[in-house]
């Protein structure tokens, strides 16, 4: 009896061992509530041309593309850039058209922004890096 006890607790300490060794901090944890929650976010600040709450999930850099500029950027340059975007192009909508997952760290989106005559095509990119999503990729094109 004595060894089939060993026998589970061995079974059960390595279940263990290997679940810590896999786990990494660019995966998110079921307990942490910041995951998977910026979309709507996001969505929400190019649909009020809010730059300053879009540049609040910027990566530290973020490869920009709008017309006249494109490139990576730091993050505060990016919030600029974006900002002048939204002045010179203001929304009258904005709207998701696909989305999905391009790795097990990345999200993609796919929309449509409105601005007056004017249509652009939107994509961006949200990676999960150190437990928090960042966008990496804007362009409106």
């Amino acid at each position: 009896m004595t060894k089939a006890i060993y026998i589970v607790f061995l079974s059960i300490a390595i279940f263990c061992m290997t679940t810590l060794a896999h786990g990494s901090k660019n995966y998110p944890d079921s307990l942490t509530q910041e995951f998977y929650d910026i979309g709507p976010s996001v969505q929400n600040a190019i649909k009020t041309a809010n730059a300053a709450k879009l540049a609040q999930y910027f990566n530290s850099s973020v490869n920009l593309q709008v017309p006249g500029k494109s490139g990576s950027f730091g993050k505060t340059q990016a919030e600029f850039i974006i900002k002048d975007f939204f002045s010179n192009f203001p929304p009258s909508s904005f709207s998701i058209n696909n989305q999905g997952k391009s790795s097990a760290t990345t999200t993609y989106y796919i929309g449509t922004y409105k601005s007056g005559s004017k249509t652009f095509r939107c994509y961006y990119t949200i990676i999960v890096f150190d437990n928090k999503e960042r966008i990496n990729v804007l362009k409106f094109e």
